[in-house]
């Protein structure tokens, strides 16, 4: 018998506001074509193309699925959870190139 585990109420509450901020993010990115990323080096404000935008969206929208579906603990979410993930993390270094 295959025990399953049982999360508390704030474990989806914090899961869902998390998937709504970053999938918000990628409304932002979206609309405005501007996307704010920190670092020491490297952090400001970064105005994107058309395509840059759209694949950075994307990714922002693949990572918030990926946030909801880590609630899932069947054998074929797990698969396609990872499929999710590498996909969006391809992409969102994909739009730096183009």
């Amino acid at each position: 018998m295959i025990k399953k585990k049982k999360y508390s109420v704030w474990v989806y509450v914090l899961n869902i506001l998390v998937a709504i901020l970053i999938a918000a993010a990628g409304v932002y990115v979206f609309i405005e074509k501007k996307m704010i990323i920190s670092g020491k080096y490297s952090g400001g404000l970064y105005y994107l193309s058309d395509l840059e935008s759209i694949l950075d969206s994307v990714s922002l929208f693949m990572t918030s699925l990926f946030i909801i579906l880590a609630l899932f603990q069947n054998k074929l979410i797990k698969k396609v959870r990872e499929w999710i993930l590498m996909l969006a993390i391809l992409l969102f270094l994909a739009s730096s190139f183009v």
